[in-house]
C-alpha cells in the first residue's frame, strides 16, 4: 500500500482506564484505516491494560505491550513504541488526548505536498471534558525564529502536533529517559537544533485535556528534583547548539529563570550552577553559602532580564 503507507501511533500509558477508551476510539473512528496503535503500559493498576487488552481483541490494529526495563516514565514507553513501530511514519499520543477522525488522512496527504520535510506540525486545542468544549489553541505558528520561542517556552507545538518519517528518528535519537519533565519540549526543540526539515500547519486535528483537578507537570518543575533534571537537559541542548553554530548565550534567559526559581526555594546549589551555566561555566570563587546577600545580588541579575513573560504560551481562544 505504497498510497497509503502504515502509520504508528505510540502512546504510553499509566492508570487510565476511564480515559484511554476515549483516546483508543478516536483511532479507531479515523478515515484512514491504514495505522497501528502501539500502547505501552508503565505499570498500571487500575484495570487500563486489561482495558486495552480487550479493545485489541476486536481490532488486530491495537497492540498492547507491558514496559520490559526497570526505568518508567512516558519517554521510556515512547521508545520501546518506537523501537517496536513498523509503520513509515509516526505520531506521539497521550493517553488520555483525542485525535479528530481525518487527522491521520489530512497529515498523510500533506506529507505527499511537502515530501522533503523530516516532520509536519499540526495544530492542537485544548478541551476540559469534551471536544465540543475545546476552547484555546496550543499553540499556532507564528513568524520568526522558533529556537527563540522555545527558550521563552511559548511551545510551538505540542506531543501529537507532529507527525514524524520513521527514519527521521533514527538522526533525532530516543526521547530523555532521565528528563522529569519538559520531556516533548526537549525532544522538540532538540529537532529543530539539529536542523530537521518541517512544515507547521494551523490546521487543527487533535485535541488536548486538560485536568484541573490533579497536580500538573507545571506545578512539579519548581521542585529540586525537577530543577536539577531541568539544568541537564538545558546542558545537553547547549551541548547540541555550540556543535550546530547556534550561541549558547541564547539560553541565558531560561536559565536566569531557574535561578529565580531556585533563589525562591532556597535551592543554593542549584542557583549556584545555572548561573555558572549563563556566565560561561565560571563559578563563583567566593566558597560559602549563598546568603541574603548573594541573594539579592543574583536577583538583580535575574531581574535586569524581562523573564516576567517566561513561560507563557500564546493561547488564542477557539471555537469549533
Amino acid at each position: 500500500m505504497l498510497d497509503k503507507p502504515l502509520v504508528s501511533i505510540v502512546i504510553p500509558l499509566y492508570n487510565r482506564v476511564d480515559l484511554i477508551g476515549d483516546t483508543i476510539s478516536s483511532i479507531i473512528n479515523q478515515t484512514y484505516i491504514n495505522w497501528e496503535a502501539v500502547v505501552v503500559d508503565d505499570g498500571s493498576n487500575d484495570g487500563s491494560f486489561e482495558r486495552v487488552e480487550e479493545l485489541a481483541k476486536s481490532d488486530g490494529r491495537i497492540r498492547i505491550l507491558k514496559r520490559d526495563k526497570e526505568s518508567k516514565g512516558a519517554s521510556v514507553c515512547r521508545n520501546i513504541g518506537v523501537t517496536t513501530s513498523r509503520g513509515q511514519y509516526l505520531i506521539f499520543l497521550d493517553s488520555d488526548d483525542i485525535l479528530s477522525s481525518d487527522c491521520i488522512e489530512g497529515r498523510i496527504k500533506k506529507t505527499k505536498e511537502y515530501p522533503d520535510c523530516d516532520f509536519w506540525v499540526f495544530s492542537t486545542v485544548s478541551f476540559t471534558h469534551n471536544i465540543s468544549d475545546a476552547d484555546y489553541f496550543l499553540n499556532l505558528p507564528v513568524d520568526g525564529d522558533p529556537i527563540f520561542r522555545f527558550i521563552n517556552m511559548d511551545v510551538p507545538w505540542l506531543t501529537t502536533g507532529p507527525i514524524w518519517k520513521k527514519e527521521t528518528l533514527d538522526t533525532l535519537g530516543h526521547w530523555d529517559e532521565n528528563a522529569l519533565s519538559w520531556q516533548d519540549w526537549e525532544y522538540h526543540f532538540r529537532a529543530v537544533l539539529l536542523g530537521l526539515n518541517y512544515v507547521h500547519f494551523s490546521i487543527v486535528d487533535n485535541y488536548l485535556r486538560r485536568n484541573c483537578n490533579v497536580q500538573t507537570i507545571g506545578d512539579q518543575s519548581m521542585s529540586l528534583e525537577h530543577l536539577q533534571s531541568h539544568l541537564s537537559v538545558i546542558k545537553r541542548l547547549i551541548n547540541i547548539s555550540n556543535k550546530k553554530g547556534v550561541l549558547s548565550s541564547h539560553f541565558n534567559k531560561i536559565l536566569f529563570w531557574i535561578t529565580e526559581i531556585a533563589l525562591q526555594k532556597g535551592y543554593a546549589n542549584i542557583a549556584t550552577d545555572s548561573i555558572g551555566m549563563a556566565t560561561g561555566g565560571y563559578r563563583t570563587k567566593i566558597k560559602c553559602k549563598i546568603n541574603q546577600v548573594c541573594v539579592r545580588f543574583f536577583g538583580l541579575l535575574v531581574f535586569s532580564f524581562p523573564v516576567s513573560d517566561f513561560g507563557i504560551m500564546r493561547r488564542i481562544k477557539y471555537k469549533i
